[in-house]
């Protein structure tokens, strides 16, 4: 018997009858609560030499990390940066998104008991800017949805972007982060 959870938090009682026993098990369904990132083994940064530049692989896990949320999917919502630093006038003034996917992407089973629930997929994490010091925040919605029910928002996650005046940068999103320097060699993984 396999049975599918409604797709909000709520206390379900289930009852089953077979071979003259009957057996009922009362469960909370538990709705996502976050996520995490790691960036993806075995792939490069996104970073030009004498840019200031930098980016990365990462795949995605939803949490809390014992629970499975295989029959669910995910978005991100646009939303616009914010700046700070050399960049706050700019991003005050500017319209720019980070440009998610506006289809709902899969999520598969956890892969452990302590891992969360791996996306069927990755993010692309990147951003190049002048050499200033400043930087600028997405803070971005999560929404999920279980088959094809109605979206509902679970967390915001920054993705946060800094750069130096020597051009250093450094990326970050729902806890994995890329660094680069200036003159570092070019590296651009072939899953950009």
């Amino acid at each position: 018997m396999t049975y599918t959870a409604p797709d909000r938090s709520a206390n379900v009682t289930i009852t089953a009858t077979g071979g003259g026993c009957t057996k009922t098990i009362t469960f909370t369904i538990v709705e996502p609560s976050g996520i995490r990132m790691e960036r993806r083994p075995g792939t490069r940064g996104n970073h030009t030499h004498n840019t200031a530049s930098v980016g990365f692989i990462a795949d995605i896990y939803v949490l809390p990390a014992n629970v499975s949320f295989e029959n669910c999917s995910y978005r991100e919502e646009e939303v616009n940066a914010v700046g700070t630093g050399c960049f706050q006038q700019f991003y005050a003034t500017n319209n720019v998104g980070h440009h998610p996917n506006p289809s709902p992407i899969p999520i598969g089973p956890p892969i452990s008991d302590t891992s969360g629930s791996k996306v069927n997929g990755y993010d692309k994490i990147a951003a190049s800017g002048s050499k200033c010091d400043g930087g600028w925040t997405w803070s971005i919605p999560w929404l999920f949805r279980v088959g094809g029910g109605i979206d509902k928002q679970f967390t915001n996650v920054d993705q946060v972007v800094t750069i130096t005046a020597s051009g250093a940068a450094t990326i970050s999103k729902a806890g994995a982060s890329n660094s680069s320097s200036f003159n570092d060699l070019t590296e651009i993984d072939p899953l950009f």
